[in-house]
């Protein structure tokens, strides 16, 4: 009576488990780059600023603890390729700045079949005006600007965020 009882358990824990992996992530994104364009100095308004990048993953996956590559399996970009990005744009700690250290925009975008993404964005001018008026080249003349992306997975990739990027921007006087 056991052993019967034994085969379906097996066989139900085994489904589980298969079921639980696949309707998740399974495999974490190698990396997810980002880069901001203009990297230089936007001295007027109005502030635009272009964030683009890709997803790069591991195109075979064994499951942990498998040796033989017959259990392995190839995933295809079409598989893998998709999914949402969100950026978040923040400003740094410049004293001068009523936003400073806040986020002050975030929007996002969609994965394209090759993983890659590109994210527009406008920075209002009220955002990079200073509270009171200051000495141009002053200290407190410019402000760092950064970016954060991260890409939300999706049923076969799990999330993951790109390395924060920096842009310097100049404050304009109130």
């Amino acid at each position: 009576m056991r052993k019967y009882a034994a085969v379906p358990l097996g066989l139900l824990v085994a489904a589980l488990c298969f079921g639980a992996v696949a309707s998740a992530g399974i495999i974490t994104p190698i990396k997810v780059s980002a880069s901001v364009s203009p990297r230089h100095i936007i001295t007027g308004a109005p502030y635009t600023y272009t964030t683009s990048g890709s997803i790069r993953f591991n195109p075979i996956y064994c499951p942990p603890g498998t040796t033989n590559p017959a259990y392995c399996t190839v995933i295809t970009a079409k598989e893998a390729c998709s999914g949402k990005v969100t950026l978040k744009v923040g400003l740094g700690k410049d004293v001068l700045l009523t936003d400073a250290k806040t986020t002050v925009k975030k929007s996002g975008g969609k994965v394209n079949s090759k993983c890659g993404y590109k994210i527009k964005i406008k920075i209002p001018t009220k955002d990079l005006t200073a509270t009171s008026t200051y000495v141009p080249h002053q200290k407190g003349s410019y402000v760092f600007v950064n970016f954060r992306v991260k890409f939300q997975g999706n049923s076969i990739l799990n999330a993951k965020s790109a390395r924060t990027q920096y842009v310097v921007a100049k404050l304009t006087q109130p």
